[in-house]
């Protein structure tokens, strides 16, 4: 009897960090045809400032949802920041010494904009300071940081309260950073969640609780490298096809449709990644990413590439021009019928009866290959991929919207 594991079907569930809102349009795109949900940790509290992109995803499909981080949730990362300032007491108020909190006035930044970018702990500008909220501790409207945790990095000058009272705590960038990537990676632990950035800054969130000392001051050692390789894999598969410059310009009405088109195609693609979890694997242990990028290449071209151009050429042998939408047929009449001439001709010229015998010998036969042809698509893996390599990359390099 086999004993070897059965491959697990990667998490169809992404949380979206650190941030709240998407930094890159593009990759939001992207993400809408790979992920199921994308959950952004997004208490009720905080003000809606989506931008058109965003409202018209959430508005036609069910991708982004907002969490609100549990009470669990802040204790865990409350206890890790507990833990390592308390050792590095004397450290922090040294590098502090000279800042003055009282200097910050009410120029509030809940996230940086995209051209902001990260600092130490020297003193920041008021402009520079990152706003987290932080305001209500209620299950109903929910914060990012508890009372424990603004006690804990105020009374060392990581962060500063409000002046105004407000419901924001004002962090050091490099602080907020390190602290909303850490609260991300204990939502993701204690939701089987798979964490995910647009933004190349960010500290990788999975495993960021047991490394809190090294990322906070600056001594992390660890290289970087693919943390998770499945989602990595994801991108490269539908980049391959598509083509990021393509993908820039598709319209997004057209993604959702596509998205709603082809989800069961879009399952199967995943389960086909996830039998692939073994090689992935290995890919997370290379040190280099430049390295891993060639790995997750050289399995694309000898497992699902082979496998799209596999599902091409069956298609292309049964004569069908498209896999999606429509499908196109060309016929070979000896094959459809080998005495369709003669049934013609039976029919004594007269062109109503012969179209008839045409009919009733040729439209059998069509059925029967559109049948053909998309039993072949259900049972392929990369379906997915050939859809959208003749509905989306193909549309966008023509022009059609």
């Amino acid at each position: 009897m086999d004993e070897s594991p059965v491959p697990q079907r990667p998490s169809t569930i992404a949380l979206y960090y650190p941030w709240v809102r998407f930094q890159d349009d593009n990759w939001l795109k992207l993400a809408l045809l790979t992920w199921g949900n994308i959950a952004r940790i997004r208490p009720s509290g905080i003000g809606n400032a989506d931008d058109e992109l965003v409202r018209q995803i959430r508005d036609e499909t069910d991708l982004i949802m907002d969490l609100t981080p549990s009470a669990i949730d802040l204790s865990t990362v409350s206890d890790a920041f507990e833990e390592v300032i308390e050792d590095a007491r004397v450290e922090i108020t040294d590098e502090l010494e000279a800042v003055r909190w009282e200097s910050v006035q009410t120029n509030y930044y809940q996230e940086p904009t995209r051209k902001q970018t990260g600092g130490g702990f020297g003193t920041v500008p008021k402009e520079d300071l990152i706003w987290v909220y932080a305001g209500d501790d209620s299950s109903v409207r929910g914060s990012k940081a508890d009372v424990r945790a603004r006690g804990i990095l105020g009374s060392t000058g990581l962060a500063a309260p409000d002046p105004n009272g407000g419901p924001w705590l004002g962090m050091r960038p490099k602080v907020a950073s390190v602290y909303l990537t850490l609260l991300a990676d204990a939502i993701a632990r204690h939701n089987h969640l798979c964490p995910v950035t647009d933004d190349p800054r960010a500290h990788a969130a999975t495993g960021t609780l047991d490394r809190l000392a090294q990322v906070l001051f600056g001594e992390d050692a660890r290289p970087q490298r693919v943390d998770n390789p499945e989602d990595a894999y994801l991108h490269l598969a539908l980049n391959a096809v598509i083509k990021p410059k393509r993908l820039a310009h598709l319209p997004i009405r057209k993604l959702i449709a596509f998205r709603q088109r082809y989800s069961a195609e879009l399952e199967a693609f995943r389960q086909h990644v996830a039998d692939l979890a073994p090689q992935l694997r290995t890919v997370a242990e290379v040190e280099n990413l430049q390295v891993a990028r060639a790995y997750l290449r050289a399995i694309y071209e000898r497992t699902t590439k082979r496998q799209l151009d596999e599902l091409r050429r069956a298609l292309r042998g049964m004569g069908v021009d498209s896999v999606t939408g429509t499908l196109g047929l060309k016929i070979d009449l000896g094959a459809a019928a080998g005495t369709i001439l003669g049934a013609a001709a039976a029919a004594g010229g007269q062109p109503t009866v012969a179209g008839a015998a045409v009919g009733v010998t040729v439209l059998p036969y069509v059925a029967r290959r559109v049948k053909e042809a998309r039993q072949l698509r259900r049972e392929s893996p990369v379906a997915y991929l050939l859809a959208a390599d003749r509905k989306l990359a193909r549309s966008a390099l023509s022009g059609r919207r």
